[in-house]
């Protein structure tokens, strides 16, 4: 369960900064 969530974290932190990067 835990791992899940971790991954799920991983995933929307890296969607953000992607996002900031591509819409400064």
């Amino acid at each position: 369960m835990l791992i899940n969530i971790g991954r799920l974290l991983m995933l929307c932190v890296w969607g953000f900064l992607i996002l900031n990067l591509v819409h400064p």
